[in-house]
């Protein structure tokens, strides 16, 4: 009987740069029919695009069963800011219906992270971003990394590394991203007003499947963003080796208690 429920975990940096293209055809896919398990009408970018510009940005962690067969993945597309910073964006995780609530997607992000920060810098920290309109994506960025804008956690005014870095991402990256080019980017708060409209990645406001367990992190996100809109939230994020440790085991050492209300959500602040 196949092992299904302990996956091995693999890692592919940057396939584009050294792999035939027989060998990208049979990953793409294999994270394609993965992903049509998952996901109806997903959009064909980042490395399921296929394209080899695409896969030479591309890093990606992996999950196989006994059989070698692809169970989950964590894809990443690595890019670069206005002031010269590499950083990743962690863009796509997929992960078997049949496996949902083993830990497994944390388990992948964890490894696309501490993966890059090795290679990246090992004793150093590492700038990464995230776009979502799915509260508990959100909130488990806003608990398990560092320097994250917006979050309840830190501070209300981002730094000017976070601005370079949603800057680059609103005026040259967005076709990795998968944002609509029609959309405004809201510099105050973070949101790409309209970004996802009328695309798969639009969800509804009350959908529970996507809250998150903590009801005061929904509520600052919900605060953030218009749902009927198709509003995205980028995170802009740092990460090191104790971050890393703490992802992986999803420790946080930060209490969620929104009773004041956070500057970023105050008009007029």
């Amino acid at each position: 009987m196949t092992d299904v429920h302990r996956p091995s975990l693999g890692y592919v940096s940057r396939p584009g740069h050294r792999w035939s293209d027989r060998r990208l055809c049979r990953l793409v896919e294999e994270m394609r029919a993965l992903t049509n398990r998952c996901i109806e009408d997903l959009p064909r970018y980042q490395a399921l695009s296929g394209e080899r510009d695409a896969l030479k940005r591309a890093i990606v962690a992996t999950a196989r069963d006994r059989d070698g067969a692809l169970v989950g993945f964590c894809s990443g597309v690595l890019l670069r800011a206005d002031d010269g910073e590499q950083f990743l964006h962690m863009g796509l995780t997929c992960v078997d219906p049949t496996l949902r609530g083993t830990g497994l997607t944390r388990r992948l992000n964890a490894m696309l992270v501490r993966n890059y920060l090795l290679r990246r810098r090992p004793l150093g920290r590492v700038w990464l971003s995230c776009v979502a309109c799915v509260k508990s994506s959100l909130g488990n960025v806003a608990l398990h990394f560092d320097h994250v804008f917006p979050s309840p956690f830190t501070a209300p005014r981002p730094s000017p590394r976070h601005f370079a870095i949603a800057l680059s991402i609103d005026r040259e990256h967005r076709r990795w991203i998968h944002i609509r080019n029609d959309s405004t980017f809201d510099a105050s708060a973070f949101v790409f007003r309209g970004g996802a409209r009328d695309t798969v990645f639009q969800k509804r406001r009350d959908d529970e499947r996507y809250l998150h367990r903590h009801p005061r992190l929904n509520q600052f996100y919900d605060g953030l963003m218009d749902f009927e809109r198709g509003d995205l939230v980028l995170q802009v994020a740092s990460a090191s080796a104790w971050t890393g440790l703490r992802h992986a085991f999803g420790w946080s050492d930060r209490a969620v208690d929104l009773a004041t209300p956070h500057p970023l959500l105050v008009p007029g602040k």
